[in-house]
């Protein structure tokens, strides 16, 4: 199973989201976006519990039926990759133990038969459980595809 050869300039699915997360609810966010490529990538037993770790609630249910539609839109073998625009902003919730973070978020999913990208706005609901912080909920909405906005 080797990987196609990026094109010059194209993110690779291994390149890590940008800007670096540099608070532990952005590490935490990237990790949990990278379990959810994994799964999408691979949809094996090991990967789907494996997002349990960082997906709980009503974000667990989300993302295991976004990842069972994915595996019937796409054909395998699917590469996946993201890229944030921006930086983050996060919003304290009422309780030190949740925020909610909005992040524009530009994804690119390409199988045999092409590329699909999308440009999103994801509202994030995290909380912090056992130490890392955890996606309970999300809601995202399209943004024009216009380009990223500065």
């Amino acid at each position: 199973d080797t990987p196609t050869p990026a094109l010059a300039g194209t993110p690779s699915p291994a390149d890590t989201p940008s800007p670096p997360p540099e608070t532990p609810v952005l590490q935490d966010l990237a990790k949990a976006n990278n379990l959810l490529i994994q799964a999408l990538q691979s949809p094996t037993e090991a990967n789907l519990s494996a997002l349990s770790a960082l997906w709980q609630d009503e974000a667990q249910t989300q993302v295991l039926n976004f990842i069972q539609s994915a595996t019937q839109k796409y054909q395998s073998p699917l590469q996946v990759w993201y890229s944030i625009f921006g930086m983050p902003q996060i919003t304290p919730g009422a309780n030190a133990d949740r925020v909610t973070v909005l992040s524009r978020e530009f994804w690119v999913y390409e199988d045999i038969r092409g590329k699909q990208e999308v440009l999103n706005e994801y509202r994030y609901t995290m909380q912090k459980r056992g130490g890392r912080w955890v996606i309970v909920s999300y809601q995202f909405e399209p943004l024009p595809p216009t380009g990223p906005i500065q």
